[in-house]
């Protein structure tokens, strides 16, 4: 969870922190407050090294300049210090207080890897000097990420669905996950978009749902195989009913992507709600 308690906070004399965006999550945990949150996060910052922070709730920057005060480490902000922005013609522009690099944009999917791909830079900026520009484009265009809004090219579970069909895997199970998957998803033209979705219990489906009301056409909610604490999918049909989406229970991964194909075989399919079933669902194919 890289806080206050986890073990990354033992690692001795780093080289720098990198302070991921701060959201609700593992709440049986760390707490129900961001504050709280925020504040367990920079317990991890133990060594005068410098912390890269990215972008960040106003009241997370709070938490962090009052953990921080009385450390000696550089502090380098995503928006202050350095920042990341996609131009009209499809580059994305690097810039800090030395620099401006001309880029690709990252292979991975969404525009919050901008912010990713701009504090990886940063960092390795920071570590290694001046960067050869060529050499961080073939970082960031062939950068891979399982089960993050992956379109699957290929595997078993193709067989399911139609070529005009697109296949996306997605492990986002939080709020701030679902508003970045949500974000991505309103950026699809011409195409409906199914959604299949499985969670675990320390998880909550309404305030992961809530995101996608007017984004996708029908939910098909599973029971994530082989955990004991998934939630029925029958709970999650009733969440998504509940917001307004056309929602049923499926007995399985198969059984609903066969069902979203079926009911529309152009449509975008999207599996998430939980890393397991990212797990599950890359078993089956």
């Amino acid at each position: 969870m890289g806080g206050l308690y986890d073990p990354v906070s033992l690692a001795f004399n780093p080289k720098a922190y990198i302070q991921c965006p701060v959201s609700y999550d593992h709440k049986e945990f760390l707490s129900n407050d961001i504050k709280i949150i925020a504040k367990q996060k920079i317990g991890a910052v133990k060594y005068d090294a410098p912390i890269i922070i990215s972008k960040q709730l106003p009241e997370v920057l709070e938490v962090f300049d009052q953990e921080t005060k009385n450390i000696k480490s550089k502090k380098l902000f995503y928006g202050e210090d350095f920042q990341g922005n996609i131009e009209q013609n499809n580059k994305f522009i690097y810039q800090d207080e030395e620099s401006l690099l001309d880029l690709n944009l990252p292979n991975l999917l969404g525009s919050h890897q901008i912010i990713n791909a701009s504090v990886a830079i940063r960092t390795a900026k920071l570590l290694l000097g001046n960067l050869d520009t060529k050499k961080v484009n073939q970082g960031i265009t062939n950068t891979k990420h399982r089960g993050r809004l992956e379109i699957i090219s290929r595997g078993k579970l193709k067989d399911y669905i139609t070529d005009q069909n697109i296949l996306i895997l997605d492990g986002s199970h939080n709020d701030q996950g679902s508003e970045i998957t949500n974000q991505y998803l309103q950026t699809i033209k011409n195409k409906k978009i199914y959604m299949i979705c499985g969670m675990i219990n320390s998880k909550d489906p309404k305030e992961f749902l809530k995101h996608f009301t007017s984004t996708i056409t029908a939910l098909k909610a599973i029971t994530i195989p082989n955990q004991d604490n998934a939630i029925q999918a029958k709970v999650i049909a009733n969440i998504g009913n509940e917001f307004g989406i056309k929602s049923s229970a499926c007995s399985g991964i198969i059984e609903a992507i066969r069902e979203c194909s079926n009911e529309d075989p152009n449509a975008v399919i999207i599996f998430t709600g939980s890393l397991y079933g990212v797990g599950e669902f890359l078993k089956l194919n």
